[in-house]
């Protein structure tokens, strides 16, 4: 691991029991990114509820349906949901790999 430099930002370590998040594409980075700068307060609290409970379904996290129901990714078969995080935008939980 090299040595961290001065002003570096500490990443948060995630508990045990929590999932992590993982980008499936390029794209689905991206659009984090760019959600994240828009829209900061929000997305920290999209990050809290897919790291916590990604699989509970809410008003504003729900599974895809039809085609999008169903996504493989590494040989494995997941469900991906819509999470919305405000008005303004979406993360999309299929562009990404929650894994506990």
């Amino acid at each position: 691991m090299a040595a961290a430099g001065k002003g570096e930002l500490v990443p948060r370590p995630p508990k045990k029991i929590e999932y992590e998040i993982r980008f499936a594409t390029a794209d689905a980075q991206k659009g984090w990114r760019d959600l994240v700068a828009t829209i900061r307060n929000p997305m920290a609290e999209t990050w809290d509820f897919l790291t916590r409970t990604p699989l509970s379904t809410t008003p504003t996290n729900y599974r895809l349906k039809g085609e999008l129901g169903v996504i493989e990714r590494g040989g494995a078969t997941h469900e991906p949901a819509d999470c919305v995080a405000c008005a303004k935008g979406r993360t999309p939980e299929g562009s990404s790999g929650v894994r506990p």
